[in-house]
């Protein structure tokens, strides 16, 4: 339609072609959403796909802003983005080597390694591009959430004026999942110690081994302590010294007595991986995919003496993915967690305690080995919740002539037959309906696609 291709060209923009002086120049961050940057990013989308991109920065169409646009977001909503200020929070040690180009320097193509996996906030950006989505003119939601990030931008820097070097932070965490909201607040506050469970025998040799946020805030140059229990006067005495302003606790491990919670000034604060009242205790990420929940969350929660029963200053749901494990769901909600515990201190003051309701109370129990092995007899959604809660650990497993074999991902799969049968590859009979094993573990070997186990692996008729 002429209209509608004349519309389209009004929007596109020259791109700038290096060594264009004005791509050298500093990027201003977005103070505010107006009207005139929305049209920004209408534009420099359209002329993104028509270049043809991926991704597209101002600087490249002449506005000396931090602002992209990106069609290239692994898990992202089904529209494009537009990132307003982006910061790299995480990056992976593992690198990936790609054939990569620019739009600036046009049919220049080179090798480069960059981080497998980099975490923007919420947003997991990775090298796989899902298809391209038509619908270029849906970037409302996007701009909604710059527009939160603007907003909190603001207040951060009113917040920081004020306080100076931020709040003295007493931070208590021990696994994985504590250690990307450690890092967090390490860039914006005073951390002034660091309470995580002592060092434990792991491993063959039974060695003691330091947990994940010991070791990155001995990293980090951060005072660490790890008491056995926070009940002795000494104990409580060493918290107090410490003045803090509030204290941050996700996945510690030991209960903190009433006397405790009382110490920081602006109390104690909990990062929970649940929507709470529902999954309350040790294991809220496997119980939720165990339990065919579709989407959980993190709850920023005011500490009281009961197992996560105090009121919740804020909440933000995510979804869970039809085939997601829980060390998928792990990683996505600890950086959750990193952005809302950001959020929340930045407007403490202002934030209402809600108690959490009487109704819809559920109890994440912490998983039993004993839950692990495979039944086939149960229906097919089970199973396949099983197996993938479990993932990575402790695995769900089964036994293949007397080898303990890990399943670690499945999905539904058409097929009916005994519970048990081997119907074809590594497809499975259940109760009712079948599941597909899409990765599986030998024992003492690595983690593999299950066509990669089934090379070495023959699988019986019947599994038991």
């Amino acid at each position: 339609m002429p209209g509608t291709l004349s519309y389209i060209a009004r929007m596109i923009r020259p791109i700038l072609i290096h060594p264009d002086p004005r791509l050298k120049k500093l990027c201003e961050p977005v103070a505010k959403i107006t009207p005139d940057l929305r049209q920004l990013a209408d534009d420099m989308l359209e002329t993104m796909y028509a270049a043809p991109g991926i991704g597209l920065a101002a600087p490249q169409v002449g506005v000396t802003k931090r602002l992209i646009v990106m069609d290239c977001i692994k898990g992202g909503p089904p529209e494009p983005l537009v990132l307003i200020n982006p910061q790299v929070l995480w990056r992976s040690e593992e690198l990936s080597t790609y054939d990569e180009g620019c739009l600036s320097i046009p049919d220049q193509y080179a090798e480069v390694d960059r981080p497998a996996e980099r975490h923007l906030g919420d947003l997991c950006a990775a090298r796989d591009r899902p298809s391209r989505w038509q619908a270029v003119h849906r970037l409302s939601r996007s701009l909604e959430a710059a527009d939160d990030h603007a907003e909190d931008a603001e207040a951060e820097t009113r917040t920081r004026a004020g306080r100076g070097a931020g709040m003295k932070i007493v931070f208590m965490g021990t696994p994985a999942f504590s250690v990307p909201i450690l890092e967090a607040l390490h860039r914006d506050h005073d951390i002034v110690a660091v309470y995580c469970q002592p060092p434990r025998p792991a491993g063959r040799g039974k060695a003691d081994r330091k947990s994940p946020v010991q070791t990155r805030a001995e990293a980090l140059m951060l005072q660490v302590q790890h008491p056995t229990s926070l009940r002795s006067e000494a104990a409580a005495s060493g918290f107090a010294a410490h003045g803090a302003d509030v204290a941050v606790v996700v996945a510690y491990g030991l209960i903190l007595p009433q006397n405790v919670l009382d110490m920081p000034l602006l109390g104690c604060l909990n990062i929970h991986a649940s929507l709470l009242p529902r999954w309350r205790g040790a294991a809220p990420i496997h119980r939720a995919i165990m339990e065919g929940d579709t989407e959980t969350g993190i709850s920023i929660m005011q500490m009281e003496a009961g197992l996560d029963t105090g009121p919740v200053l804020l909440r933000e749901a995510i979804p869970i993915g039809a085939e997601e494990t829980t060390a998928g769901l792990h990683d996505r909600l600890s950086h959750l967690g990193a952005r809302l515990i950001g959020k929340a201190l930045r407007r403490l003051p202002d934030l209402v305690p809600t108690p959490q309701p009487t109704e819809g109370v559920t109890y994440a129990a912490k998983i039993d080995k004993a839950e692990a092995r495979v039944d086939f007899t149960l229906p097919a959604v089970g199973v396949d919740r099983l197996i993938r809660g479990l993932s990575p650990f402790p695995g769900a497993w089964t036994l293949v002539g007397g080898e303990r074999v890990k399943l670690l991902r499945s999905r539904l799969a058409d097929g009916r037959g005994a519970p048990g049968q081997v119907l074809q590859g590594f497809t499975i009979a259940c109760g009712t309906g079948a599941i597909d094993i899409t990765e599986a573990q030998r024992e003492g070997k690595r983690p593999m696609p299950a066509a990669e186990v089934l090379k070495g692996l023959t699988l019986p008729e019947t599994l038991v």
